[in-house]
């Protein structure tokens, strides 16, 4: 998975074809600005994908997305996963 200025792309065949994932179907204009993704260090199919006000997680490898979380979350830069507790995630901000 790889970020653009317009979603997530993926490839599945070592970078030879690229295709755009379902990241900001139905989503507002302003949220299309995805930063950074991360993987959930025990299912691999688990990823979560942040803009800067929004956490996205998909559980299909990024065919899919959801919204764990409805609240606004301000000015979001990096995010990380817990390596020992993927129940946690660490997301990076600026004030």
């Amino acid at each position: 998975i790889f970020t653009t200025d317009c979603g997530f792309t993926r490839s599945e065949d070592g970078g030879k074809t690229w295709d755009n994932l379902n990241f900001f179907k139905d989503r507002p204009q302003e949220w299309n600005e995805p930063l950074e993704f991360a993987f959930d260090p025990v299912n691999p199919n688990v990823v979560y994908g942040i803009t800067y006000s929004h956490l996205f997680k998909s559980e299909d490898n990024g065919d899919n997305w959801i919204m764990p979380t409805t609240r606004y979350l301000f000015d979001l830069w990096s995010m990380a996963v817990d390596p020992t507790n993927p129940q946690k995630i660490y997301l990076g901000c600026s004030d």
